[in-house]
């Protein structure tokens, strides 16, 4: 067989030595030996484009895996040819080089290791297809290895290369590196602190569009809970209302009665709107699930939340935007990026907040997004007298009689997020006066002071004047008094787990099912693993653990003591003459471990309880939480989002009450202020072409006319109408029925003239 074989040929040989590598030795033997030979000759003349080696070198790939042992060579081969030449060889045969080793490497007959130096060094040649084949592969590759399961070992080799490429001066090579680790952490493969703070490190590059990147980064990851899913709207609103409800979904929703309310009663316009207010109900609670699915808080675990030196990382970004040498852009990505840094972590940097000062100015440029880093910075750990200086200057240069309705819209709306997050800053006299535009005739500027005022019902309703506090809020301080605002440092330690008072309120079979466990009878036997009262008294006859029995025996004493001063005797235990029903048998049960758990039971469900003697008999306290119960407690919060949003939304009848509004500012500090809500809502008017294309675009789906509408979308049968005009009668009753109808038939036009009231031709 000659040597030389077109590529035709070869593609065909290459297809027989797949399906039989031993009966195609030596035709495999020949072409290698030709491809050595082509090899030496093009080391000799890289410049040189030969089709001919570009066909062997795909040939050779191809058929490695058959033939492994006289291949093994092959892939140091290619990489050397590449490496020493990259340069100068020709586009085309250089992507044929590179398919060849992703090809082997995709075979793993060339570790990841091996060719990661080599294609980043491939990443300094100006060729764009070559940078996204090689980059894909990295990726792909990537996300291979780690598929089921982690490879610490090679995650810990890649990002130290990784990070040795980011602190490289080669900008080019820096961005790809970044770019490498930010879509690995995109798609769930590098979640980890190490892939985040070797991301981070992009942030001490001399260069900025190494900055930006490392700034972008940090700023994507915060609003991947605000994008809506775009299968969402495609879907039939029924039929996705009904998959999440409480039947067909593991996530709370309406139950089958609301939504089939939404669909089936009322008229169509109110149909509408309640199937919208379903819509906007379930995206909230599908938002929240989605958020506790991937185990996030308020805020989102999101890439600053995994810095190591979040104190470190803020310093330094804020020292390089203090100089000044950057774009606005850039600085203003600095300042984002340091604020959610200082929010998330509770970070104490005090000089950032008179830095923003300077800008706290209606002129300033993109002014709403310094007020929201100024808000996001901002936590009960900073210094009320570091953040009043900043208030005064915000109230000052926005908010006054002078001031435009839009500007005085930003000042109190970012008035009342910095005093959301540490309401310490402002005093009695500054939220009265503040307050006092809920009378303004622009309706942007009364709706931001109502929700100032709002804000501080709940948190410290005494600041606001009494006609400002609201009838429900003003019985509260008149019976349980005034809120106390926490002092500077204070931090509120929970006693209990979180959300275990869902527990609590259980139905009565569940609590009675408690009561049996606590007792011991609901398994026919005692649940203290303890002795009883018969081995008690033979231990203390033999001898044996008379000290244990000594210390049951006094804690007995005392539990009975507690027990009978808390409660006392009941109507039931005292007779006509005073004495207890029992004599002396009370003393008696008090001995026995079963009589006391019982009596802790009843205890336990009296309602007079102090919070001491509510916390030492809680749920918790007296079991152990079972996965069931977090399952549970999981889904009353969830039933309980669901509620709250019906009620917000007027699908339920709100209660008026104001228990679980301070709720809401727990974890202020990690959430993410949206630069469009400062902002004022402006109502641009619309033009009569606006207006008509909203008109059409309502229309859509149904013809216009309500006799259409009941006539295509009739879900019974005929109406009386309808089988009258059918109905078969007599000859005589069609004779009469016949003079009736020709009788009135001008009675009608009559009475249409009769009743014009218009003006008189004269």
């Amino acid at each position: 067989m000659a040597a030389r074989l077109g590529g035709a040929d070869l593609a065909a040989l290459q297809n027989k030595a797949k399906r039989d590598p031993e009966g195609y030795v030596d035709e495999f033997e020949l072409q290698r030996r030709h491809f050595l030979a082509e090899l030496s000759l093009f080391k000799l003349h890289p410049q040189k484009n030969s089709e001919e080696f570009a066909e062997l070198v795909t040939f050779m790939a191809q058929v490695a895996a058959c033939y492994p042992k006289q291949t093994e060579n092959l892939p140091i081969q290619l990489m050397e040819l590449l490496e020493n030449n990259f340069s100068g060889v020709s586009p085309s045969l250089r992507k044929t080089l590179a398919q060849a080793l992703i090809m082997l490497r995709n075979r793993k007959q060339v570790g990841p290791t091996q060719l990661l130096p080599l294609f980043f060094r491939l990443f300094r040649c100006r060729d764009k297809e070559l940078h996204q084949l090689i980059f894909r592969h990295i990726i792909a590759d990537i996300a291979k290895c780690n598929k089921g399961r982690q490879d610490e070992k090679l995650n810990k080799t890649l990002l130290g290369f990784l990070r040795e490429n980011i602190e490289n001066e080669e900008e080019f090579v820096s961005k790809k590196s970044l770019a490498i680790i930010a879509e690995m952490y995109r798609r769930n493969v590098w979640r980890s602190s190490n892939a985040v703070n070797v991301l981070a490190c992009g942030a001490k590059h001399p260069s900025s569009s190494i900055l930006n990147a490392c700034l972008n980064f940090f700023l994507g990851n915060e609003v991947d809970d605000e994008q809506d899913d775009s299968s969402d709207e495609e879907e039939d609103e029924q039929d996705k209302l009904l998959r999440v409800s409480n039947s067909a979904a593991g996530i709370a929703g309406p139950s089958k009665r609301e939504i089939y309310a939404a669909h089936k009663k009322g008229t169509f316009s109110t149909k509408k709107k309640k199937q919208a207010k379903l819509k906007r109900v379930m995206m909230t609670v599908k938002k929240q699930a989605r958020r506790e699915a991937l185990g996030e808080g308020q805020g989102g675990i999101a890439a600053l939340h995994l810095l190591h030196d979040p104190q470190g990382f803020a310093d330094q970004l804020f020292a390089r935007l203090t100089k000044g040498t950057e774009t606005f852009e850039s600085r203003l990505k600095m300042l984002q990026v340091i604020s959610r840094a200082i929010g998330v972590h509770k970070l104490i940097l005090l000089q950032f907040y008179p830095f923003v000062q300077k800008y706290v100015m209606p002129q300033q440029r993109e002014v709403t997004h310094i007020l929201a880093s100024l808000a996001q910075a901002t936590h009960d750990m900073v210094p009320p007298d570091v953040l009043e200086p900043v208030l005064r200057q915000l109230v000052n240069n926005f908010i006054h009689d002078r001031a435009r309705p839009e500007v005085v819209q930003v000042g109190l709306k970012s008035v009342r997020e910095l005093c959301a997050r540490q309401p310490l800053i402002i005093s009695d006299t500054l939220l009265q006066d503040l307050a006092s535009y809920k009378t303004d005739k622009v309706k942007g500027v009364r709706m931001a002071a109502r929700s100032l005022i709002s804000l501080f019902r709940s948190v410290a309703p005494q600041m606001l004047h009494k006609k400002d506090r609201g009838r429900v809020v003003q019985e509260n301080l008149l019976k349980s008094g005034a809120p106390e605002l926490q002092p500077y440092g204070a931090e509120s330690v929970p006693s209990r787990v979180p959300g275990v008072e869902l527990l609590d309120a259980e139905d009565p079979a569940s609590q009675s099912e408690g009561d049996d466990w606590a007792t011991g009878e609901s398994s026919g036997q005692d649940i203290y693993s303890g002795p009883s009262d018969e081995e008690y008294e033979s231990q203390e006859s033999s001898g044996y653990g008379s000290a244990v029995s000594e210390e049951a025996r006094e804690e007995t004493i005392a539990v009975k003591t507690k027990v009978e001063l808390r409660e006392g005797p009941s109507k039931g235990e005292i007779d006509e003459e005073g004495t207890p029903a029992n004599g002396t048998e009370v003393e008696g049960e008090g001995k026995s471990l079963r009589s006391l758990k019982r009596k802790v039971a009843e205890i336990k469900s009296e309602k007079t309880l102090d919070s001491s003697a509510k916390e030492l008999y809680s749920t918790e306290m007296i079991r152990m939480l079972t996965p069931e119960d977090f399952s549970q407690m999981k889904r009353k919060k969830q039933e309980n989002l669901v509620e709250a949003q019906m009620k917000k939304h007027g699908l339920k009848s709100l209660a008026k009450s104001t228990e679980g509004r301070a709720t809401k500012l727990q974890g202020m500090n990690e959430k993410r202020v949206n630069p469009e809500d400062l902002g004022p809502t402006i109502r641009v008017r619309q033009e009569k072409a606006m207006r008509l294309a909203r008109v059409h675009e309502g229309r859509e789906g149904r013809e216009f006319g309500a006799s259409a509408k009941f006539k295509h979308k009739k879900e019974g049968g005929r109406s009386n109408k309808e089988k009258e005009k059918a109905k078969a009668l007599p000859a005589a009753a069609r004779q009469r029925k016949a003079k009736v109808r020709v009788r009135n038939k001008g009675r009608g036009q009559l009475a249409r003239k009769k009743q014009f009231t218009g003006k008189k031709k004269h």
